[in-house]
């Protein structure tokens, strides 16, 4: 009973918690007006996963093409154009914060998007690109800056030394004091197993 007791008064209490969290931080967060541009299918699914995180303060204005499709098979949205039309919409007044930028999956646009990428950085629009294009993993991927080259790293290994010693030194300790704390318990079991064995 003192277990199930602890885990719902727990589950209140973290949930409760990161509840209130998110209204104070959501409450007076910003709304971003966000573009998704790319291919159909890539498109879609980032779509689906921009309406699932309305609270995260997103709001979707619209979506653009990547020149592979011009009509969007969902109402409710609609289609801006193409990737080189977004810069074009921000200057004649439209207001867009975000770019998310899905192209095909092992398809890169670079040649295209070398283009539209300065004129988004120069009107001060923040644009995210999904990697699609690498394989999947367990991997913790981190993005790295190498003397100019960007880097995207794969990496199983911990990177923070610190943190692995504190995690260390604080699993020895928690570890110890139950052990400190059970061994009555685990006495009077041993020889109550001693006294009722043959």
């Amino acid at each position: 009973p003192v277990i199930a007791l602890f885990l719902l008064l727990d589950l209140i209490f973290v949930e409760g918690g990161r509840a209130a969290v998110r209204s104070m931080v959501l409450e007076n967060a910003t709304t971003r007006r966000v573009v998704v541009a790319g291919a159909l299918d890539e498109v879609l699914r980032a779509v689906a996963k921009v309406e699932a995180h309305r609270e995260w303060g997103l709001e979707l204005v619209g979506v653009a093409s990547d020149g592979s499709w011009s009509e969007w098979p969902r109402p409710g949205l609609r289609v801006i154009g193409r990737y080189e039309d977004i810069p074009r919409l921000v200057l004649a007044g439209e207001v867009i914060d975000e770019v998310l930028i899905a192209p095909a999956t092992g398809i890169a646009d670079a040649r295209r998007l070398e283009a539209v990428f300065p004129q988004l950085e120069e009107i001060g629009i923040v644009t995210r690109v999904v990697i699609n294009v690498l394989p999947r993993s367990v991997s913790n991927i981190s993005f790295d800056d190498f003397s100019g080259l960007p880097l995207v790293t794969f990496s199983t290994a911990p990177r923070d030394e610190v943190l692995l010693f504190v995690r260390r030194c604080l699993d020895l300790v928690l570890s110890a004091t139950l052990l400190i704390a059970l061994s009555p318990l685990l006495a009077v079991l041993g020889v109550l197993v001693k006294l009722t064995s043959p």
